[in-house]
């Protein structure tokens, strides 16, 4: 960029006077001035009038430079016009190219200098001044046009960013959703093979399904592409990029958990079998991306033709959420804050699976992982619980007694009757209604100090007390989760125990102590049973007892089943503490 500094001359020569000015002191002091007025020793003189110096050149090209800001930025307007030029002029030359041999197996690429100059405004479109100038400037029609036009795909890739990073503003992203053409576009893009494409492609989709005022124009879209669930499946099925797969699988969570007739759409075997291929590649990674596996198949399985589909892929699914859990709760100490969502998605779809599986009996029977790792979540859920209930009634104490303490009278108060001292003379009488005021003034500031410092704390609560309730919200559905996969267990291990052909007269018999009798009559005791008798901590069967008992109707006992299991199979230990649990209420 050239700065130009324009300058003026005046069409004749400088001229020169003395002047003489007389002192106070009758001195006499000399100065030279020019034509126009200007003294070298003092102020301008224009007219008569005192005026400003001109500005210094530096500055003016400092005003020149600062008007080639984009906003309190230091990114220049006219470079960004130039790099959007040479865009349109490289895709222009790309379309007249007939005859463009490839320059590489992934197609027509771009100059370096351009890719660098491209990159540079990919990363300066983050910054939301300049988002705001590229809205004025037209970029989105022009982005749009490249990435129609264009078959490089570097630059289909800087333009899909560079739409990303505007989308996270609220104002361009609605003016990107109301460009029909471009939505329709993007949608199709999903089906190009570049992967650097499909990681921002992936990206923006879910910024834009993320933001409530675009929302109902991407899943109108989306449920109308006849396209885009056969594209998904591809990127799920063949995918090895980590990055990619965390993208996708954020943008089809977000659209199935806002839609329940996209989960009709999509809730099919097909995307089932596609999910558990993705899930092999991110497997070791629990969290994150596996987590989000978890919740789209938990959302499969709220549909009717989403069981039939789990159940289809029932052993898959029962391996890959029983190691998930086992994985979890290796640790001595479990952390369940921030797993919720990833832990009550197995568990749920546990519990789909186990509503028609077949082969449900023999796991219980052969492995009791499954019971050990619910009933050590339901440990820590239920010790949660009973922290946050003390916490509350401590809480709600503290708050009584500071009531409590405003309504008792201070001991340095003053008292107005007849017990008070009352002044005589005028003087006294006016020292003493001067103390009184005194006294009250310091009273009332100290009681509103006291006021203001109790609303403080009080408002500090309620905030805290908000963030506790939401947070035991979700650990009240996780802890209803968990249960209905312990009553599914229980049924399950009862059904097949009623089925069992037995000795009436050896089920059951104990003596007035409670010890079985002894006999040579045994069934074989499934593993999960043995667990709960031999191995399982006496905390947490009464934790299984008290959960069974909160699922338990006059139509259905689950806690009588689990009694019955316990004298059938002769496992004195677990008869004796869900008797003594009962008991105790």
């Amino acid at each position: 960029m050239t700065d130009i500094v324009s300058s003026t001359s005046s069409s004749h020569p400088e001229q020169h006077t003395d002047e003489v000015k007389h002192t106070s002191d009758g001195a006499t002091d000399t100065s030279q001035t020019d034509s126009d007025g200007e003294n070298s020793n003092g102020p301008l003189q224009c007219g008569g009038k005192d005026r400003n110096p001109e500005p210094p050149p530096e500055l003016l090209k400092e005003r020149i430079l600062d008007a080639d800001n984009i906003g309190g930025t230091v990114f220049s307007k006219h470079w960004l016009f130039t790099t959007l030029m040479k865009l349109i002029q490289a895709v222009d030359s790309e379309n007249e190219s007939k005859d463009a041999k490839p320059t590489s197996d992934s197609g027509l690429d771009l100059e370096d200098g351009l890719q660098d100059e491209l990159c540079n405004l990919w990363d300066m479109s983050m910054n939301p001044e300049v988002v705001s100038f590229l809205q004025d400037f037209k970029a989105v029609d022009i982005l749009t046009g490249v990435i129609a036009k264009s078959q490089a795909p570097r630059a289909t890739e800087i333009c899909v960013g560079i739409l990303g990073n505007m989308a996270c503003n609220e104002q361009a992203c609605k003016e990107i959703t109301a460009h029909d053409r471009l939505v329709e576009l993007l949608l199709l893009l999903l089906e190009s093979p570049d992967v650097p494409t499909l990681i921002e492609l992936t990206r923006l989709l879910r910024v834009c399904v993320s933001m409530e005022t675009a929302l109902n124009t991407w899943t109108t879209a989306i449920k109308k592409s006849e396209s885009i669930f056969a594209s998904i499946l591809f990127i799920l099925q063949s995918s090895t990029n980590n990055d990619l797969l965390r993208n996708l699988a954020e943008f089809v969570d977000k659209v199935m958990d806002i839609d329940e007739e996209v989960v009709g759409l999509w809730g099919t075997p097909e995307l089932v079998q596609a999910l558990l291929e993705a899930i092999k590649q991110v497997r070791t990674q629990v969290g994150g991306t596996f987590d989000m596996f978890l919740h789209i198949l938990q959302l499969v399985s709220t549909c009717e033709t989403g069981i039939h589909a789990i159940v289809d892929y029932a052993g898959m699914l029962c391996d890959i959420t029983q190691q998930y859990l086992v994985t979890l709760c290796s640790d001595d100490v479990l952390v369940v804050c921030g797993r919720e969502r990833g832990i009550g998605s197995a568990i749920s779809i546990l519990c789909a699976v186990f509503s028609g599986w077949t082969d449900r009996l023999t796991l219980l029977k052969s492995d009791f992982q499954l019971m050990r790792c619910s009933l050590k979540i339901l440990e820590v859920l239920t010790q949660k619980q009973h922290h946050s209930t003390a916490r509350y009634s401590a809480t709600h104490r503290r708050r009584r007694s500071r009531k409590a303490s405003t309504l008792i009278p201070s001991p340095t108060a003053p008292r107005h009757d007849e017990d008070c001292p009352s002044s005589t003379s005028k003087e006294g009488e006016q020292v003493g209604e001067g103390e009184r005021k005194g006294e009250g003034d310091g009273e009332g500031r100290g009681d509103a100090c006291a006021r203001d410092k109790e609303e403080k704390e009080r408002i500090g609560e309620d905030e805290s007390r908000e963030e506790e309730t939401g947070e035991e919200g979700m650990k009240e559905m996780l802890r209803e989760v968990v249960r209905n996969l312990l009553v599914e267990m229980v049924s399950v291990l009862s059904q097949d125990a009623q089925s069992t052909d037995t000795n009436p007269q050896l089920d059951g018999n104990r003596t007035q102590n409670g010890d079985v009798c002894d006999t040579s009559h045994r069934h074989p005791i499934p593993e999960t049973l043995e667990y709960l008798d031999s191995m399982c901590p006496h905390v947490r069967l009464t934790c299984l007892v008290h959960s069974l008992q909160s699922a338990s109707d006059h139509s259905h006992n689950v806690v009588t089943l689990l009694t019955d299991l316990a004298a059938k199979y002769h496992l004195d230990r677990l008869w004796r503490i869900v008797d003594e649990t009962i008991a105790r209420g």
